[in-house]
């Protein structure tokens, strides 16, 4: 059975949607595949974004620091005040 948007719009409950997603993925020789050329490249990108320090590739911020304070861990890196600031 081939799922394809005929079929889904000819489909009058949830039910019989499902039951078509199902007998799809019984024909399916992989049932998941990890697309790696992708995860590679999310995976360089994060470590040299942290390695280079490029803006906007970091996790490390403001917001992140104040959430730590908010839920009371990590207080080696809560945020310090210095100065009048």
């Amino acid at each position: 059975m081939m799922l394809n948007q005929k079929s889904i719009i000819k489909a009058k409950r949830g039910s019989e949607i499902q039951k078509m997603v199902n007998a799809r993925r019984n024909d399916l020789k992989l049932r998941h595949n990890l697309d790696v050329m992708h995860i590679e490249k999310n995976i360089c990108e994060s470590l040299l974004g942290t390695f280079f320090a490029l803006p906007g590739k970091s996790k490390d911020s403001i917001n992140a620091r104040l959430d730590f304070k908010d839920l009371g861990i990590r207080k080696d890196l809560h945020l310090k005040r210095d100065g009048d600031t």
